[in-house]
């Protein structure tokens, strides 16, 4: 099999007309008849058979093949039937033509399969470098809306794409954790600041693509990245309420701040506590005593 292969190759790299109709999808015996008819001229059956090499018994079945690809003709003599080869330029333009019909049948045909839908990934990645390039590919991607929460030692980085999305008419909403008193030109779009009641050990960075991509990563206290990057609608919608329930709750406390234990029954008051006196890794999310006490 390996000399055969060996063979073959050589004879392609020599231009072998035999084995490159072979190529072109004619068998072995249809090959070597043609190209010795169109060597030698028209023969009949008995002579091609001895010119050939192809065995007597098989060279009638070879020529009705050929005359069905239209690759030879019959001419009708005084001495009896003998075959012609076609001439190679129309034999080439009818397979071109041939290939080119069948070419746009495959591909009507395969445009009518549906394509199977692929399922969500989960990517996992690491490393400080990766997450801020994965995040800049969403935000660059981004069409309709971006959504981002994290800390301004990453939110600066991703600056000018932030930008950019804004520009391009993208909606940019912006959760910023360092909480900084004023604007900062790290800081595109819709822009929320808040400051942790307590840092944790890491940092959180968020961005979500349209509603259908999300890139999420954790920087620890020692530099270690861990993240992931998903279109699965689970992951995608967690996150997306995530980000958007924080910056609810934080405006309401905000707007209302002493105003909201009067305003709240003792049901609702306890769920607002118990919401945002959770302890993430990256911290709790709202410095106490922004509000007045509970009523009793």
């Amino acid at each position: 099999m390996r000399v055969q292969l060996l063979s073959r190759r050589v004879a392609l790299e020599g231009s072998d007309p035999v084995i490159l109709l072979e190529e072109l999808g004619f068998g072995g015996y249809e090959a070597r008849a043609y190209v010795t008819l169109l060597r030698q001229g028209p023969l009949t059956g008995y002579q091609l058979a001895k010119a050939s090499g192809i065995p007597r018994a098989n060279i009638y079945a070879v020529l009705r093949r050929l005359e069905e690809r239209g690759a030879v003709v019959v001419v009708q003599t005084e001495a009896g039937r003998r075959y012609r080869a076609l001439d190679h330029r129309e034999l080439l333009a009818r397979l071109e033509k041939s290939f080119r019909v069948r070419l746009g049948e495959a591909a009507r045909a395969l445009g009518r399969v549906a394509p199977a839908e692929a399922p969500p990934y989960v990517y996992n990645f690491s490393g400080y470098a990766n997450l801020l390039a994965q995040a800049s590919r969403l935000i660059e991607a981004a069409r309709h809306q971006v959504l981002v929460s994290g800390w301004g030692q990453e939110l600066e980085p991703l600056a000018p794409a932030l930008e950019a999305a804004r520009e391009r008419g993208v909606a940019v909403t912006l959760v910023c954790m360092s909480g900084c008193q004023a604007p900062c030109d790290h800081c595109s779009g819709r822009v929320y600041r808040y400051r942790l009641g307590e840092v944790g050990d890491c940092r959180w960075l968020l961005v979500i693509a349209d509603g259908q991509e999300l890139v999420a990563g954790q920087v620890e206290a020692d530099g270690r990245v861990i993240g992931i990057c998903t279109r699965q609608h689970l992951l995608v919608g967690v996150a997306t309420w995530y980000v958007r329930h924080t910056v609810a709750v934080a405006e309401l406390i905000r707007a209302l701040g002493p105003k909201l234990p009067g305003l709240l029954d003792a049901d609702a008051w306890q769920a607002l506590l118990e919401a945002t006196a959770e302890r993430l890794p990256c911290g709790s999310w709202f410095e106490p005593g922004c509000w007045g006490e509970a009523a009793n």
